[in-house]
């Protein structure tokens, strides 16, 4: 039988992490710029940061506008292979509407 499909994808109806999404090597001591894609439901952002492949989460940075956040790195005295980020999007309520997070990124030492 013909007839209308019943699948579809909706497009921007999910937060992702553009950068750093995993792979990067980021100088410590350094301005990164964080990016990401929301919908328009989502409002403001909490970023967390892990340095031990996600066992562990420290906040960054709270109550976030926008689609873009720079980040001052930390300077640190030995390279860390092992950061990752977590982003979540709040609607205008401030609920919590969706998550995303990078896969392992490094942060180089300070100077090297």
């Amino acid at each position: 039988t013909d007839g209308p499909s019943s699948s579809f994808t909706i497009v921007g109806s999910s937060l992702t992490l553009l950068s750093p999404n995993g792979g990067e090597s980021i100088a410590s001591g350094e301005t990164f710029t964080i990016q990401w894609t929301a919908p328009q439901a989502m409002e403001k952002f909490n970023f967390r940061y892990s340095l031990d492949n996600g066992h562990s989460w420290k906040y960054l940075a709270k109550d976030v506008e926008g689609t873009s956040y720079d980040y001052k790195v930390p300077k640190f005295n030995i390279t860390i292979r092992t950061c990752r980020l977590e982003v979540t999007g709040f609607n205008n309520a401030g609920k919590s509407i969706g998550t995303d997070r990078s896969s392992s990124f490094t942060i180089r030492k300070f100077g090297g």
